[in-house]
């Protein structure tokens, strides 16, 4: 998978929030690698307000969006 990037300010550093109890424990830094990110941040089992919610942030100017699975290989 190519390189996740942030449409504000185009930095490579993109950050996908986990929220919820991922199962199994997993790798997350091998999967966030896999995916293109630069890390994966778990966010707990709080899930905010909807007008609120984002799965994506950028690590250099803390930009937030959310962003629907695109993948077409599901």
């Amino acid at each position: 998978m190519s390189k996740q990037t942030c449409p504000k300010c185009s930095s490579s550093k993109v950050i996908y929030c986990l929220f919820g109890l991922p199962r199994g424990g997993g790798d997350f830094e091998m999967y966030a690698k896999e995916q293109g990110y630069y890390k994966i941040e778990l966010m707990g089992c709080d899930i905010p307000d909807p007008g609120l919610m984002y799965n994506h942030e950028c690590y250099d100017c803390r930009y937030q969006w959310w962003a629907s699975d695109t993948d077409e290989d599901d």
